[in-house]
């Protein structure tokens, strides 16, 4: 009987250490998918960014409709990709809980001759399906005022 009880004993304290460390595994794996992300981004690789959305996940950029779904994320890559030579993306933190994920940072875009065109924040939130993470929701917003016209 003790032999059986020092075996649980072993088994929780060994469930105790590797829930946090499976976590902190998983907060990894998603500031590794924002540089995926990035990098995919920045060689025009948007069928591989368009593919780290879930089937029903949804972009939200600043001052645009939102993009839901494989096709309207992926028509809205391309149409953004148009628009800038890349993007530079810093992680921040990523938050685990069970199997979904939130990540933040902030970005910088580049327009196309180089220079900095904007910069903000970003949160993406992830869901862990079949053991792989999956992005639902992604939103960003620019540190720089909306331009309004003169009266």
């Amino acid at each position: 009987m003790r032999r059986f009880l020092s075996i649980i004993a072993v088994l929780v304290v060994a469930g105790l250490v590797a829930g946090p460390a499976m976590a902190g595994d998983d907060a990894a794996t998603l500031k590794a998918r924002a540089s995926a992300w990035e990098k995919a981004f920045n060689e025009s690789k948007l069928e591989a960014v368009a593919a780290m959305y879930a089937k029903d996940g949804t972009r939200m950029p600043p001052n645009a409709a939102p993009a839901h779904g494989h096709d309207a994320i992926l028509a809205q890559l391309r149409e953004s990709r148009n628009m800038m030579s890349g993007v530079v993306i810093e992680t921040g933190d990523a938050i685990v809980e069970g199997n979904l994920g939130v990540t933040n940072g902030r970005y910088k875009i580049k327009g196309t001759d180089g220079t900095i065109v904007d910069e903000g924040k970003w949160v993406s939130v992830g869901k862990k399906v079949n053991g792989e993470w999956t992005t639902v929701r992604d939103i960003w917003n620019s540190d720089k005022p909306l331009p309004i016209p003169a009266k």
